[in-house]
Order: C-alpha cells, then sequence, then structure tokens
C-alpha cells in the first residue's frame, strides 16, 4: 500500500523519511492513513484508576492498586502454614525492622535472623536479630565447633 508526501511523491506507508524531500511521515490524526485507534474509554489516551492514578495496560488498576491487591494470602503464590524455612524467613527479614544492635548482647550489628522456639510458624515475635556469634551460641553451634577443633588437635 502506498500513501503521498506532501511533496506529491508516492511513497510506501512502511517508510518513515520520503525519499524526495526527506520529510518523516506523520502518525496519528495528521497520517490520511490513521483509522482513529489508540484513544481510551475517556478520550484522553489515558485510562485513570478508580484512585486517581493512570492505569496500565494490562492491569484493570493502576501498579499500587494492583501491588496492594497482590499482598498477603490475597496473592496467588501465598502459602500461608506450608512455607519453607527460606520463604518464612524471608517474610520475617520485610515485615520485621532490623535494629541497630544484636536483640541478645546489644554490642554488634545483627546479621542473622534466629528462630527462638524451633517451631517456624509465622509469628514475627518468634524472631530475633542476632550477630553471628549470639546466633551460634544460642543453636548450640559454638560448642559443637569448639569440640571438633579440640578433637582435631588431639588426633594431628
Amino acid at each position: 500500500m502506498s500513501m503521498k508526501c506532501d511533496c506529491g511523491n508516492t511513497k510506501s506507508r512502511m517508510s518513515i523519511k520520503c525519499r524526495k524531500c526527506f520529510a518523516l511521515s506523520r502518525n496519528g490524526k495528521g497520517n490520511p492513513m490513521w483509522r482513529g485507534g489508540g484513544t481510551s474509554l475517556n478520550g484522553n489516551n489515558k485510562d485513570i484508576c478508580s484512585c486517581g492514578r493512570e492505569k496500565t495496560r494490562i492491569s484493570p488498576s493502576c501498579r499500587e492498586c494492583f501491588r496492594k491487591s497482590q499482598e498477603g494470602d490475597s496473592n496467588t503464590n501465598w502459602k500461608g502454614v506450608s512455607v519453607g524455612k527460606a520463604g518464612l524467613h524471608e517474610y520475617i527479614r520485610t515485615h520485621k525492622p532490623r535494629p541497630e544492635k544484636c536483640e541478645s548482647c546489644q554490642k554488634m550489628p545483627p546479621k542473622d535472623l534466629a528462630n527462638v522456639s524451633g517451631e517456624y510458624k509465622r509469628d514475627i515475635n518468634d524472631f530475633q536479630w542476632l550477630c553471628r556469634l549470639c546466633h551460634m551460641t544460642s543453636d548450640g553451634r559454638l560448642e559443637k565447633l569448639k569440640h571438633k577443633n579440640t578433637m582435631r588437635k588431639c588426633h594431628a
């Protein structure tokens, strides 16, 4: 299909510039081949969400409203009680703020989230932000490590 440029030269519909006058082709309403597409229901090329923000092209709401509608148990990937350890730690990390100092010794900055009860339930108060030393001590890993190192020295 061909169309005429302002200079009178015939060019293909797909070309951007006229080969004779190098004028850019007109897009939208200025183009004689425009068929009236691209406007939204409210007539200003932008759909508005119920909160007043601009909607996305693929969602029936704006990004902020869509994000809020996918939080927590309304999300299709929500596992509830059957969440694994890694997923639970990620949930607690995003919902429990990290303090400046370790919750146990109040000396060093915390590095780990430690489960207090040993039952991995979705309770923010069942977790503590601990430094590595306090975390290893509370889990009993520090004693095991010391014992392992003394055994290694004895057999060497």
